[in-house]
Parts: C-alpha cells; sequence; structure tokens
C-alpha cells in the first residue's frame, strides 16, 4: 500500500510537470506555422497526415509496451527526450521565414455621421522584406516569387485611371499615370477589368506586377496613398512590407470604402527547408505528446488497479493545473518579450517547456510500475473484445468526440487572431489565449475532472458521453456567434470541463474496465488512437480546408450542427443498446428460474 500510494504521488507529480511543460506550446504549435504565413488548408492537412500516423504509432507502442512489459519505464522515459528534443528545435527557425503575403484584411470604420470621409485601416499588413522572400540556394527554387496582385473596388466616381505603381527611386511628388509608367517599368503591368458588382455598381480593378522591387500607390486626385515613405507595401531590399504593421488610408469625399487584397506568390515556401524542418520538428514532437499521454494513462491504471479505473481524474486533474498556470504565464510573457512587434517571440514558453520537461524526466525515473499479469495472446485478447457490437458503437462516438475536440484544437487560436485582428487587439492576443486556456483548465477541467467518478458512477458511461455531445454542441455554436476575443474566455471556461475533461476520462476509463488483463497499454492505444487519432486527422482535414474557404464563424457552427447530431444519434443508439441488455437479462432470469423450476420438479423426495 505504501509502495502504491507513493507511485500514486508521484504520477500526480508526472501528470502535472509534463502537461505543464506543453502548456506554453501545445496550443500554439499551429499558431507557429500560421505565423511563418503557413496557409491553413497546408496546416490541415500536415495535422491529417500527423494524426493517421498517430492512430498507427499508440497501439504499437501500447503493444510493443505490454509485449516487453520489463523495458516500459526504457520506453516511456526515451519518449520524453525525444519530446524534449523535438520541440525544442521549434524554436531555432529563422525568423525571416514569415514569407507569405497573405490576405490584407481591411478595417473600414466612419469618422462622424456628418462627415463624408472614410477610413480604411490595414491591420494584417505582412512584416516581411522583398529580400526574405527570395529563397536561398538549395531550398528548390531558381527564382525569386514575383507575382503580386492588388485587388481594388471602387464606387463609379472614384477615377479608375489614377492608379499606378512607382518605383521607390522615383520622388514622392511624382504624379504619373498609368501609361507613363508603363515605358519607365519596362511594361510589367498588366490591368483587367470586371463586369460591375451587384451593388453600387463596383468595379474591381486588378494590377500584376512581375518585378519585385516596387511600391504600390493608388492615386485618387492626389488624395489618397497606399504605400509612402512611412508605410510602405512591397519596397526595395531595404524596405519591409508594411514597416509600421498597418496603413491608413483616407477616401476624401468618397463614402464608399475600397477593398485591397495583396496575394504574393508562395509556392517555394512548401519547397523550402524552413518549411520541411518546421513541419519535422512538428510532428516528431506531437507523436511523441500522444504516445506518452496514453502510456501514461496506462500505467496510471495499472497502479489505481483494477476496480478502481473511475478514480482517474483525480490523478489526471493536477496535469490541468500545471498546463492552465503554464498557459497564462506563458501568455503574459511571451506578449511582453514581444513588445509591440506583431511578430511573436516563443522563446519564454520554449523556456518553460524544457525546465518543466526534464523534471518530468528525473520524476519518471522514480516511478516504479507495478508487475501485471502478462498477456501471452494480446492482439487475440483484443480483438475479441473490439468485435462486441455495444464496443464498437462506443469506439464510434470516440471517434466523433474526437472530431470535434481536433478542430477546436487546431482552430480556436487561428479564430481568436481573427477576431482580435478585427476588433483592434491583436496586440494583447497572447495574453487573452493564455487567459482562456487557463480558464479552460484552472476553472473547467479541474472541476470535472475532480468529480468525474462521481459522475460516471452517477450517470454511466453512455449517458456521460451524450451529455459531453450536448454541450459540444453549445460550445461550438457559442463559438461561432461571437465576435469579439474577450467572450471567447467564458465561453471555454464553463464549457471545457463537460466536453474535453468529461469525455476524455469516460474514453480511457471505459477503456481500462473492458481491458483483457495484461492488455492496459494495447486497449488504450486503441481507444486513444481512435479518438485522437482518426478523429483528430478527420476534423483536421475538413476543417483546415474549409476555413479558408468559409472563414471560421461559419465552420463552428457546422461542427456545432454536427455535435448536436451525434447527441441525437447516441441517445437513441444507447437507450436501445440498454433496452437490449435488459431483454437478454430477463431472457436469462427465465431460462434460469424454468431450469430452477424443472430441477425442483425432477429432484426425488
Amino acid at each position: 500500500m505504501e509502495t502504491r500510494d507513493r507511485n500514486l504521488l508521484l504520477m500526480k507529480l508526472h501528470y502535472f510537470l509534463f502537461l505543464g511543460s506543453l502548456g506554453p506550446i501545445l496550443p500554439s504549435v499551429f499558431v507557429m506555422g500560421k505565423q511563418m504565413r503557413i496557409s491553413q488548408m497546408v496546416l490541415g492537412i500536415v495535422n491529417f497526415v500527423l494524426t493517421l500516423l498517430i492512430m498507427l504509432g499508440k497501439p504499437l507502442v501500447g503493444y510493443l509496451s505490454d509485449l516487453f512489459h520489463r523495458q516500459r519505464k526504457i520506453v516511456f522515459l526515451s519518449m520524453l527526450i525525444i519530446l524534449m528534443i523535438a520541440f525544442s528545435l521549434l524554436n531555432w527557425i529563422p525568423n525571416n521565414c514569415h514569407t507569405k503575403c497573405g490576405h490584407v484584411r481591411p478595417k473600414t470604420t466612419t469618422a462622424h455621421p456628418n462627415s463624408t470621409s472614410t477610413t480604411t485601416e490595414f491591420t494584417n499588413i505582412p512584416p516581411d522584406s522583398m529580400e526574405d522572400m527570395i529563397p536561398e540556394p538549395g531550398d528548390g527554387m531558381d527564382r525569386p516569387p514575383t507575382d503580386m496582385e492588388l485587388l481594388a473596388t471602387y464606387s463609379d466616381d472614384m477615377p479608375i485611371d489614377n492608379i499606378l505603381i512607382s518605383k521607390p527611386l522615383l520622388k514622392p511628388e511624382v504624379n504619373t499615370l498609368m501609361e507613363n509608367m508603363k515605358s519607365q517599368l519596362g511594361n510589367p503591368l498588366e490591368k483587367t477589368s470586371t463586369a460591375p458588382g451587384n451593388t453600387n455598381n463596383h468595379e474591381i480593378t486588378t494590377l500584376r506586377m512581375n518585378i519585385p522591387n516596387v511600391n504600390l500607390t493608388i492615386l485618387t486626385d492626389n488624395t489618397t496613398t497606399i504605400g509612402g515613405t512611412n508605410n510602405k507595401i512591397g519596397g526595395s531590399n531595404n524596405t519591409t512590407l508594411g514597416e509600421t504593421n498597418n496603413a491608413t488610408i483616407d477616401s476624401g469625399n468618397f463614402t464608399t470604402p475600397y477593398k485591397c487584397i495583396i496575394v504574393c506568390n508562395d509556392d517555394y515556401l512548401y519547397l523550402s527547408s524552413r518549411f520541411w524542418y518546421y513541419v519535422a520538428c512538428m510532428c516528431i514532437g506531437l507523436m511523441a505528446f500522444n504516445v506518452i499521454s496514453s502510456t501514461s494513462d496506462a500505467i496510471c491504471f495499472d497502479i489505481l488497479g483494477e476496480g478502481n479505473e473511475v478514480h482517474y481524474g483525480m490523478q489526471r486533474v493536477y496535469g490541468t493545473i500545471g498546463f492552465g498556470t503554464t498557459a497564462l504565464i506563458s501568455g503574459w510573457a511571451i506578449d511582453t518579450f514581444s513588445g509591440e512587434s506583431d511578430l511573436k517571440d516563443y522563446t519564454p514558453a520554449f523556456c518553460i517547456f524544457v525546465i518543466f520537461l526534464a523534471a518530468d524526466v528525473i520524476c519518471c525515473f522514480y516511478i516504479k510500475l507495478p508487475r501485471i499479469p502478462v498477456s501471452r495472446a494480446i492482439l487475440e485478447d483484443v480483438s475479441s473484445i473490439l468485435k462486441e457490437p455495444y464496443v464498437k458503437s462506443f469506439i464510434f462516438f470516440a471517434f466523433m468526440a474526437g472530431f470535434c475536440e481536433g478542430f477546436l484544437i487546431l482552430s480556436l487560436f487561428w479564430y481568436m487572431e481573427d477576431l482580435a485582428i478585427a476588433n483592434g487587439s491583436f496586440g494583447n492576443i497572447k495574453l487573452i489565449q493564455g487567459i482562456t486556456v487557463a480558464c479552460e483548465t484552472l476553472l473547467g477541467e479541474v472541476v470535472f475532472f475532480s468529480y468525474s467518478d462521481k459522475i460516471i458512477e452517477l450517470m454511466g458511461y453512455g449517458h456521460c458521453m451524450t451529455f459531453c455531445f450536448f454541450c459540444y454542441f453549445i460550445r461550438l455554436t457559442s463559438l461561432g456567434l461571437i465576435t469579439n476575443p474577450w467572450l471567447i474566455i467564458p465561453v471555454e471556461m464553463l464549457t471545457q470541463g463537460p466536453t474535453y475533461a468529461l469525455s476524455y476520462t469516460t474514453i480511457v476509463a471505459y477503456a481500462a474496465a473492458i481491458a483483457p488483463s495484461g492488455t492496459s497499454a494495447t486497449m488504450q492505444g486503441v481507444m486513444a488512437g481512435v479518438n485522437d487519432g482518426i478523429g483528430y486527422s478527420v476534423s483536421s482535414f475538413i476543417g483546415g480546408i474549409f476555413y479558408e474557404l468559409v472563414g471560421g464563424s461559419y465552420l463552428f457552427l457546422s461542427y456545432g450542427f454536427a455535435a448536436f447530431m451525434c447527441m441525437v444519434v447516441h441517445f437513441f443508439v444507447y437507450r436501445r443498446a440498454v433496452q437490449k441488455l435488459e431483454f437478454e437479462e430477463k431472457q436469462q432470469d427465465i431460462e434460469y428460474s424454468k431450469d430452477l423450476f424443472e430441477m425442483r420438479i425432477t429432484t426425488p423426495r
């Protein structure tokens, strides 16, 4: 008993240190990719492939842990060290690899009700210099990207012909029309015009440049300018794309604002060594994290012993405390360390990660793994239990829970940053995200991990899953309707516990309860592979593609509808399964009573 209590204390410390190390890193892994100007679609595809590998890796490592039982600790400690190395290397990606121009997102406001002037402020001008956009030797491209596109929508009153492209060497006061500029620039300009739009007779004029060192300047009666001395879009080798990270455009007497989208040719980015460096480190780190998570759960259930699976939440809650605490601290530290720059410096996050994970390796070294019966036919034992219809049904809905959670993990921080850009609060976004994670964990998950045993005993595994899908419906729908990133905090605080914490505990506890003796790690790997392997991968693939196409708000509402359908279907499936089980039990009672009656009749007196 003394050894068991000591091991449980070390498991609590392990969860605290392990998840505490990941609090600053895990929520920001995909945000780092977005800061590198990697598109959401590409990140979604990468995560899709990654989670498929996780789906295969978790059961495989679990099987090896059960097969080579005495070497479990060596495998476990090795994965911790691999995780430390992989994620630490992410901090060494060169800062000048933020190479995608992306889309400049305009924020439009009207000065006063009585004023006819409209100001359009571009708050997401990429901070890349043209020099940084030229790939280094060996990065897979022989020439720099040279296509840049400007789309400008004007009202009928605005003369479209007064649009020009000027070199930085030209004096600011030079006002040359487009026809004169063609000869000076070597005729790099191609002008196309579309039919008038459906509203206000807007026209869209497209200007294409085929030279890298230019400024984009729009002149409307000499009153409106994009570019200039301080806010250059494009520029020479020493000029960044938006030195002050925004450009304010006053359209004078024209009340209809125009739209500006800058799109650069960034195909070379996905052939560069920087991109694949990021992908390799991220994939290895996330695979190690997921394998460690399922292995930790298997060890925890082995220490708890048979019949005590529902007490898992009391151990896991310490990981939640560590995760939320370090996420809050690192969010503040990153914003402070980054200063006024829109490029976030994640050095404080990586420092916390290394310190906590190094301490966790020492902690895990002293955990004494209990001796458990070894199955001689691990695969046969596991496959036999997986053939049961009620287990198949539970596995499918574990996949759907992972489908809902995977989308949140992938896109919640993207969505928060989009809302922050629209609301002008991007300077504090890391603090907002840190507070969100802290509220999710310290106020949401702590409660449900602590009382998950009582909730499961009261409701049962089936009703708990139905309740979780209902809460996912509330959570996703609410997020889809929000327009201010600060409002995400109370939603996450109230819904993270009954969605992620309760569903995760229900899934792993159920896997431990049905696992044949000696197959705990394999069963945890199978269940986790379905939940955060297949579920996350499918969700990431769909979410990554459609996030760019339809936007975050519509996608959150769509996922909320999917969660609602899961709730309804699971309720009726589980109800039917319970009725069938009760019928079979009654039939068994009738058969037993009949046999007992016949036995009494035939028994000689």
